[in-house]
């Protein structure tokens, strides 16, 4: 009944082993490197439960979990794909939805715009066209973050109600 007496040792004669493990699930060598990591990451944590196991039996049971971590690992890398294209797909709906506002749509916005004040028109190009955030803005106008998102708020559904008068009135020249 042999076993290892240090975690060098146990490093030393079975990482070849562990990395032929992996190389049964994925020839990505970045996944292999962070699986690899789990594993020895997990002996690290509890060194004596696996100091204290027979080596075949320890090779069986580290075969068993090299099998957890692939399947742990490419199931979270698969969400994480899932979330990104999720992402690109909500980006792309929104391009196609800002190509299809159509000229009327723009007529209506640009006629609604008429009827804010100078303070409101720049804190809106600040926020939408120049991108700044929130407390980028309330620094700008000399007011806390929160009254910035307030005052935006309260532009936008000012807006909102015009174009929605604007579009009942029937026309818009």
């Amino acid at each position: 009944m042999k076993k290892y007496s240090t975690l060098e040792e146990m490093y030393l004669d079975m990482y070849k082993l562990i990395y032929t493990y992996i190389s049964d699930f994925t020839k990505d060598t970045i996944a292999a490197q962070d699986i690899a990591s789990i594993i020895w990451g997990k002996v690290a944590e509890n060194p004596s439960k696996f100091l204290d196991m027979e080596i075949n039996h320890l090779r069986n049971y580290m075969r068993k979990m090299v099998k957890t971590a692939v399947s742990d690992y490419f199931k979270i890398e698969k969400k994480q794909e899932s979330i990104l294209k999720s992402e690109e797909l909500l980006e792309a709906e929104k391009s196609v939805e800002e190509e299809c506002l159509g000229k009327e749509d723009m007529i209506y916005l640009e006629r609604a715009k008429k009827i804010l004040n100078e303070d409101e028109l720049q804190l809106l190009y600040l926020r939408f066209e120049a991108g700044l955030s929130a407390r980028k803005v309330g620094d700008a106008f000399g007011i806390s973050e929160g009254a910035a998102r307030v005052k935006q708020y309260r532009i936008l559904k000012k807006l909102k109600d015009e174009i929605i008068r604007l579009q009942q009135q029937g026309g818009i020249l």
